[in-house]
């Protein structure tokens, strides 16, 4: 008794803020020992009684819990059953009233409930759960703590299945977690029916008391009264939903749960977990509709819209929490009566017996429900979520396909929500205070979230009218055409129109919903069929003595296969005079609905190109619109002329008030336009540029005499050169395609070859000056940059991207339009990229003034698309962030530009016939490059490295690719690691960089290691599978020989011998493979993985690489298995791990044994008994399983555990209980779960 005074004295002076520091310490020392005393256990329960405060009760708690946790494996068997027993009691025994005890004492008492379930049930404590029941009974505390249990178990063992794996001290494999789950499951007779029963006597107990309070609401007694039973009927309820993922159909029967919970769905302090509860029933598979509780689902949809109608919080977010999951089990609820009568309409057709299928008697109303709520609902989150019923409503072919869309109301009430959905605003652009706005708050963090979500709500509006379209296209394109001339003919004539009001936004509905429509009409309702087709044949016959003979020559497909044969099969009779009577019926129908259909939108069409409005949202509408027309130009061409017309016309555009300015300070909007009809031309030049070939001349002069004009900006003109590029792309005339080429680079080069040109990219330091960073003196103009360092900036820019886009598009004519220009192109191409590499070098960058070094380093998060546009601001009208911001655009861009283009030239082959090749490029792409950002690098693997090996022909790989790419494997060896080393030191140290910036280090690093490892993919792409001179045995173990044919060894290969089955490449590929096994990317593990197991064939006979295989590869794949959570991965780890140790087992013992003994509990008998049963395993799979055994408590430690904190409590989760901390772990030498050693 005198050490349990000690203890509660101890307690009380650390809780005290008074005590002195001296007191307090020997006060933690007492506690210290008592916890450690072997005789604590002895004296625990006289620390847990109801007479000591919730302090010392913790405390007592704890003690139990570090010796579930930590000594459990110490014990004996009788001092275990002891510590059960005493668990129990405690639960039995009770603590206080629900509403006096304090909530980490239940919680604390359930964790140690918890750790006895994991330790010993259902193995060694069958009657656990029966025991839990009884205790349960006794009262309303026992019932709230074993209910409580029971579903932070069941949580528990959710989460467990969701991540196969727990922490690495948990050590709960997967046969344990199979039992455990299986073991629950089969409880669930038992425990269902007493949760139900529970739930049922308390729940009428509780309305019994609200019925009072309801007509005396001063009534003490009544009011006591419910709000004891509130919190232990909300843990029902609880596990109610908690269950259903566990219990089978047939308990719904017998204990059916919604007539429960549904009378609670009005409380506000049921109604979010009956919602849950209803979620969880309709998420159940394999649902029947003979099951009753399905039905039940659908007579409680009113309750449910009932509950949408009345708030029952205060608060906003919490009606909009409750609303939001209300009306997705709405949507789940219709979802699930689509399903289940189509599974029975489909049942129908396989047995005729089968009941006839039927829907709900309430469905109809209850699609007129949700159409309105579609329609009036301000939150875009939950339109989201109601458009996927529309889209499954679509499909289930409730409506008769038969029936167009101007005859059916549900048809066109769908047809206007998708229309209301493509002009919705952004949510984040509502007035102040209005409902919508305040839901965006509560549905999205920032204004990208609830743009990116409004984007997504378009493409699934999209989504339902290309189905519309799909069913009914005639029907569609009269319906686009009649919305177009309304839109039109009611347009007011305001050249204030903003891109946010509503006229322009219902044009921009207009230009997604005519371009889904003519992207989705059939082929059939368009286009003529080819008069060779087959489906013509029958109508084909006749066509000679037919008054109408082109009638039936553009017919399509109007038969079915079976159909026609029977008419090909009979010219006379009664069934065949039918068939080529309905063939003819069903040919001329579609005759005239296509001719309609192609007259309706010629006729849009020429509606559009006669439009003309003031306002600039509507002009850059107008271009959309022109867009969503080129796949019916493909058809119909009749139209094109005018219509590229009106679209170049526009990339000239100048506001009326900017008719003197100069192009270089055109507004934001005049801008827009021009690139608006920049993306125009290029959709017309792709969609029917084979049309407009041509035409290139005459365009080329126009292009030159608004040039000479100054009307285009050089975006404009690298636009044209990339639309007439394209043309020529299309065009056969090689002559015309090498002037193109020709007239496009000539003035081109001779611009980059000038001395000014030549004298800027002379030097780093040159390059900076002319760029304004060296030698710049702001304060002198206000502004950053002065204009003749913004134009050398887009000259720059123009010149590197009308290389790129020739070499883009010409590189692989036959014509070889770009061979007369490599001589000068390529040296151009690679001066400029040594002098922006020399840019990064320490010495330069130090001359750098203060002010620009953030031009240097880390870009920010920025998206691109707001970089370009501002980039085409005037530099006067941007702060100095935005300026020096758009400086690493800039740079960012001409180096992708150099990049790529020099890629695209890669593909010409006689590129690789310079004998200087190599070292032209080692001394150019491959400078400087320890100092380049890790995105430049990115750059480099992808366009240039891969581009190269690629395109070099095989024989000359040897001497033109090897030379740069060992090097350059090399380096990356070196880079990566050191880079990684790097940030997990800044990690564990601190870093100077922001989170922010960090996050962008990670994103580039790990970018750089994948990027790296698919490049090492793609050099061995064409790798023989086996070595060329090897013989079936070479084969993996457990794989199927390489077959041998007679004479087939003699036979010479054909294919050149591959670039990795020689020196010097391969060993530094290998270690640059091994290397990335070691990086913490999964894609770049898992890449390195693939290619190690093929290379390991063909080296697996040579000493060098077997020593490397054995003490490299090995270790690093083990180390692997500890932060890989992917079971593929896994997988293919453990296969290569097998077929590393059968081969070299014998040939170096000692490292491959040394490398697998020091895995943890992998002991020198473990590896011996491992080694026999190997031996005796009888096929691959065999030995594979085996070594997952054997590496079990490596793979069990491979999950990063995340919370999942829908539907749980932090608080009320165990993993505190499965993952002690490392300071606590140290001093636990035996672990739960199997180890490799009981293996």
């Amino acid at each position: 008794m005198s050490s349990v005074n000690a203890v509660v004295e101890a307690l009380q002076a650390v809780q005290q803020e008074s005590t002195p520091n001296e007191v307090r310490m020997n006060a933690q020392q007492v506690l210290e020992e008592f916890k450690s005393s072997p005789a604590s256990l002895e004296v625990v329960t006289e620390l847990i009684g109801v007479e000591h405060d919730s302090m010392v009760r913790h405390f007592g708690l704890t003690i139990i819990e570090n010796a579930l946790k930590f000594h459990w494996k110490g014990f004996d068997v009788d001092q275990q059953a002891s510590l059960k027993q005493l668990v129990l009691q405690i639960i039995a025994s009770g603590t206080k009233s629900l509403g006096e005890e304090e909530y980490y004492i239940k919680s604390k008492l359930i964790d140690c409930l918890l750790l006895c379930m994991l330790h010993d049930w259902p193995q060694k404590w069958p009657s656990l759960l029966s025991d839990l029941v009884e205790i349960g009974s006794q009262s309303d505390t026992q019932a709230e703590l074993v209910l409580k249990g029971l579903f932070d178990f069941s949580e528990y063992l959710i989460r467990l299945n969701k991540m196969g794996i727990v922490r690495s001290r948990s050590q709960v494999t997967t046969m344990r977690r199979k039992q455990l789950c299986t073991s629950f499951r089969s409880a669930m007779p038992d425990l269902f029916p007493f949760l139900h029963s529970v739930l049922a006597g308390q729940a009428q107990l509780y309305i019994e008391a609200r019925n009072v309070l309801e007509s005396d609401p001063s009534n003490a007694e009544a009011h006591a009264a419910a709000s004891s039973k509130v919190m232990i009927v909300q843990i029902a309820i609880k596990c109610i939903a908690q269950f259903l993922l566990w219990i089978q159909c047939d308990m719904l029967q017998e204990s059916p749960v919604l007539p429960l919970v549904v009378p609670f769905l009005g409380d506000p302090n049921f109604a979010p977990d009956v919602v849950l509860v209803m979620k969880k029933l309709l998420f159940r598979k394999h649902l029947r509709a003979n099951e009753p509780y399905v039905m039940e689902l659908f007579d409680y949809i009113p309750q449910i819209f009932g509950l949408l109608s009345e708030p029952l919080f205060e608060s906003l977010a919490d009606v909009h929490k409750l609303n939001s999951a209300a009306i997705g089990v709405l949507a789940e609820v219709g979802m699930l009566q689509l399903r289940l009568w189509r599974r029975a309409r489909s049942d129908r057709k396989i047995d005729p017996d089968a009941p006839e299928p039927s829907l709900h008697p309430h469905f109809g109303s209850f699609v007129e429900s949700l159409m309105a709520l579609s329609d009036a609902h301000p939150s875009c989150d939950v339109q989201t979520t109601l458009i996927k019923f529309w889209r499954r409503f679509l499909d289930s072919g409730l409506v008769d396909k038969s029936e167009s869309v101007g005859e059916s109301d549900v048809l066109q009430a769908i047809l206007s929500l998708a229309l209301k959905f493509l002009a919705q605003p952004d949510p984040f652009d509502a007035e102040e205070g209005s409902m919508a706005l305040e839901l965006a708050k509560l549905d999205y963090n920032n204004a990208e979230e609830g743009a990116a979500a409004k984007k997504g709500l378009e493409r699934r509006a999209a989504g339902l009218i290309a189905t519309l379209t799909r069913r009914d296209g005639h029907g569609m394109v009269a319906y686009m055409t009649q919305y177009l001339a309304h839109l039109f003919s009611s347009l007011p004539n305001d050249a204030g129109i903003g891109e946010d009001d509503e006229p322009a936004r219902e044009l921009r509905a207009l230009c997604l919903m005519s371009s889904t429509i003519i992207r989705s009409l059939p082929r059939k309702c368009l286009v003529a069929p080819d008069p060779e087709s087959d489906a013509h044949y029958l109508l084909a016959r006749e066509s000679d003595s037919d008054s109408d003979d082109g009638l039936f020559s553009r017919t399509a497909l109007v038969m079915t296969p079976q159909g026609l044969a029977r008419a090909r099969g009979s010219s006379s009779g009664p069934q065949g005079a039918e068939a080529e009577a309905a063939a003819r019926a069903a040919a001329a129908r579609l005759e005239a609905e296509r001719a309609a259909n192609c007259e309706a939108i010629a006729g849009a069409l020429q509606g559009v190109l006669e439009f003309s409005h003031p306002s600039k949202a509507v002009i850059a509408n107008q271009l959309r619109l022109l867009t969503s027309f080129t796949p019916f130009l493909k058809h119909y061409p009749d139209q094109l002329q005018e219509t590229f017309s009106l679209a170049f016309s526009y990339l000239t555009y100048k506001d009326p008030s900017e008719t003197e300015a100069p192009v270089s300070a055109l507004t934001e909007a005049s801008v827009e336009i021009r690139g608006k009809a920049a993306k125009a031309l290029h959709s017309i030049i792709i969609f029917v540029g084979e049309k407009l070939a041509g035409q290139l001349e005459g365009l080329w002069t126009q292009v030159q005499e608004l040039d000479e004009a100054d009307q285009l900006r050089h975006e404009e003109k690298a636009c044209v050169y990339e639309l007439v590029i394209i043309s020529a792309s299309k065009s056969r005339d090689e002559e015309l395609q090498r002037a193109v080429v020709s007239t496009i680079l000539e003035p081109l080069l001779a611009q980059w070859n000038s001395d000014a040109f030549a004298g800027a990219l002379s030097s780093p330091e040159a390059l900076l000056s002319s760029l304004g960073i060296l030698g710049n003196d702001p304060s002198a103009r206000g502004q950053l940059f002065a204009e003749e360092h913004l134009a050398f900036r887009r000259d720059v820019y123009f010149v590197v991207t009308v290389v790129y886009v020739v070499a883009k598009w010409s590189a692989s004519w036959r014509s070889r339009a770009l061979l007369p220009h490599l001589n000068t192109l390529l040296p151009s191409l690679l001066s400029l990229i040594t002098t922006l590499h020399g840019v990064w070098q320490p010495e330069v960058l130090a001359n750098v003034p203060e002010f620009f070094e953030s031009v240097f380093a880390l870009p920010d998060e920025t998206p691109t698309a707001t970089l370009a546009r501002a980039s085409s601001l005037p530099s006067h009208e941007l702060d100095a962030g935005s300026q020096l911001r758009l400086f690493t655009y800039w740079m960012d861009s001409v180096f992708s530009r150099a990049y790529s283009a020099l890629g695209s030239i890669a593909k010409i082959r006689d590129l690789y016939e310079q004998g200087d090749l190599a070292a032209m490029l080692s001394a150019s792409v491959f400078s400087n490059l320890p100092v380049l950002p890790n995105r430049y690098l990115v750059g480099i693997t992808m366009s240039v490295i891969c581009a190269l090996f690629r395109m070099c022909p095989f024989a000359m790989r040897e001497a033109v690719v090897v030379p740069i790419l060992v090097p350059w494997i090399e380096f990356m060896q070196e880079k990566l690691p050191a880079e990684w080393g790097a940030f997990y030191e800044r990690e564990s140290s601190g870093s100077t960089l922001t989170p922010a910036e960090e996050v962008l280090v990670d994103k580039d690093l790990g970018m750089l290691t994948t990027c790296h490892a698919r490049f090492l993919q793609t050099i061995s792409f064409r790798l023989p599978r086996y070595p060329r001179d090897s013989d079936s045995s070479e084969a993996p173990a457990g794989s199927t020989p390489r077959p041998q044919l007679s004479g087939m060894s003699q036979m010479p290969s054909r294919a050149p011998p591959h670039v990795l089955e020689s020196e010097p490449l391969r060993l530094t590929y290998l270690q640059s493979a091994i290397m990335l096994v070691r990086t913490p990317t999964l894609s770049a593990v898992a890449i390195a993985v693939n290619v190690c197991s093929r290379l390991m064939l063909h080296v697996s006979n040579v000493s060098e690489y077997q020593y490397l295989l054995s003490s490299e590869l090995l270790p690093a794949l083990i180390e692997a298995l500890a932060h890989i959570e992917e079971e593929s991965v896994i997988r293919n780890i453990l296969a290569l791990i097998m077929e590393i140790y059968c081969r070299f087992t014998e040939v170096v013992p000692d490292v491959t044994r040394g490398v697998l003994s020091a895995v943890p509990d992998v002991t020198n008998e473990t590896l011996a008994e491992f080694e026999g049963a190997l031996q005796a395993a009888s096929s691959s799979r065999a030995r594979r399983e085996l070594f997952r055994q054997l590496l079990a408590g490596v793979i069990g430690s491979n999950v990063v555990h995340k919370m999942y904190e829908r539907g749980s409590n932090e608080d009320t989760t165990i993993e505190h209980i499965a993952a002690p901390s490392r300071s606590e772990a140290g001093n636990d030498d035996e672990t739960m779960g199997a180890t490799a050693g009981g293996l």
